[in-house]
């Protein structure tokens, strides 16, 4: 299979405000935020060996979140990875993520909760992985 991660604009008379992440397939378009708002996987490294893809997506809440979209059981998941975060860095907000490796690491940019007017910081996010599994 060839992939590649992307966006395409819903509104041609205002394509960045209607963008979505979509991945290309067997020559079909996958939207992968079609309930969003806004989303986007525009990076080289948006898409891995493994078909998973990471951008970030502008939830119900207003606020853009980082994202990865997997594939389970044939269906599209998206992942919102604030809710993967483990309780001693629940003060920082990730709002995109930049890319992933083959490995599922995952490199986001964040900001701090408890201070949204300092610089923004990067974060490796590394799964785990039990018996072979990933989680």
């Amino acid at each position: 299979n060839k992939q590649i991660a992307g966006w395409s604009a819903t509104d041609s008379n205002d394509p960045f405000g209607t963008a979505h992440a979509v991945l290309w397939e067997d020559g079909q378009v996958i939207d992968l935020a079609p309930s969003n708002l806004w989303s986007l996987a525009i990076n080289v490294n948006s898409l891995n060996h493994d078909g998973q893809i990471v951008g970030g997506v502008v939830m119900a809440d207003g606020l853009e979140h980082a994202a990865l979209w997997e594939t389970a059981c044939d269906d599209i998941k998206m992942i919102d990875l604030n809710d993967c975060v483990a309780q001693t860095t629940s003060h920082f907000f990730f709002y995109y993520a930049d890319g992933i490796n083959d490995d599922g690491s995952i490199i986001v940019d964040a900001y701090d909760l408890r201070d949204p007017a300092q610089l923004n910081r990067a974060f490796l996010l590394v799964p785990l992985h039990e018996t072979g599994a990933r989680r």
